[in-house]
């Protein structure tokens, strides 16, 4: 303990003796760093937060990108020369853009932030146009998406309209049909009733078996007359949905021909101005006040580092001092002793 007390003080006075050393080294560092720090322009940030949804209206299957292909497309070179473009500015590089700006994912959110020494309102309006980019890609994903439904409804819709010509073409073969039998029906009842002979049948017990089987016929064809005319008149009023599983088939065939109708309307409406799945939660921002250089931290990590090499100079400089002491150089003039 004692040994160690020594040592301690002994430290001490090598401090004290050298401590302009130590003072001088640190005023040097901190003189320095102010110097370089105060020189330096202000650092100001533009900060964005984006989310990546599904936008809303999709009817259709459709899946957004994640978080981590955003990201990706926040470090194209071709996407930050369009969000360059849509800033309007133009003293500005992309390159300037790549090097500056910062994209991070944070769990379902993209974190974008932009440095330098512009001013806020410069920076902010670059990282807007960075965020309008990142929309603008995420619309043109939108778009493919909406024009691959698009397709697939038209392809729907035609196998539909096919369905529905042949349901048509069935009532039109229906209807041909009855008129048929009903041209027949009357030619054969024109026919009966055509011979005024035939017509005078006796009546009462003298009636003839030939005029009995014409009175049974001409009933036949007249029962036969009113159900095709009968069938006629639904034909003309119900169409389609006159025919057999026709109110059911047709009729859901219709209903979906309109939902799909109304859906392609709707796409359509989507595919002229597409939504994007990236959307802002969070600016863009720009404080008015700067993020760098952090001067009071500079300053303190100098005058640290300062301290420090000056208790090294002030050991140093005792070290030669005591190495000077143990062997003092010869006088000049006096050689070696030879005798």
């Amino acid at each position: 303990m004692e040994e160690y007390e020594v040592d301690l003080r002994d430290y001490l006075r090598v401090l004290w003796r050298g401590k302009w050393i130590v003072l001088a080294t640190f005023l040097v560092a901190v003189g320095v760093a102010a110097v370089v720090s105060f020189k330096a322009p202000d650092v100001f940030r533009a900060e964005a937060r984006l989310t990546v949804e599904k936008p809303q209206g999709l009817s259709f299957s459709y899946s957004p990108p994640s978080p981590d292909i955003v990201v990706e497309w926040a470090q194209d070179p071709g996407l930050l020369t369009q969000g360059l473009a849509m800033s309007g500015e133009n003293r500005i590089s992309s390159a300037w853009i790549s090097s500056h700006l910062h994209v991070k994912k944070q769990g379902s959110f993209v974190d974008l932030s932009l440095e330098g020494t512009l001013e806020p309102a410069r920076l902010r309006g670059l990282l807007q146009g960075v965020v309008a980019a990142l929309k603008a890609r995420g619309e043109e994903g939108v778009k493919e998406a909406l024009a691959g439904a698009l397709s697939s409804l038209s392809s729907r819709r035609e196998e539909l309209f096919r369905k529905r010509a042949v349901w048509e073409e069935e009532l039109s073969r229906v209807r041909d049909q009855a008129e048929t039998q009903r041209e027949e029906i009357l030619a054969r009842i024109s026919e009966l009733t055509g011979n005024p002979a035939r017509i005078s049948l006796p009546l009462g017990d003298q009636i003839t078996v030939e005029g009995y089987r014409l009175m049974k016929e001409l009933d036949l064809l007249y029962a036969r007359l009113q159900r095709v005319e009968f069938e006629l008149d639904e034909l003309a009023r119900l169409g389609v949905y006159a025919l057999p599983n026709g109110a059911r088939e047709y009729a859901s065939l219709e209903e979906e021909l309109a939902a799909l109708e109304t859906e392609e309307d709707e796409l359509q409406g989507l595919l002229s101005k597409p939504p994007s799945p990236v959307m802002m939660v969070r600016g863009p921002i720009a404080s008015s006040s700067p993020v760098g250089p952090n001067r009071k931290m500079n300053l303190t990590v100098a005058g640290v580092l300062g301290l420090f090499v000056g208790v090294l100079l002030a050991f140093f400089a005792h070290y030669l001092g005591s190495e000077g002491e143990k062997s003092p150089p010869p006088p000049l003039g006096e050689g070696p002793d030879r005798s």
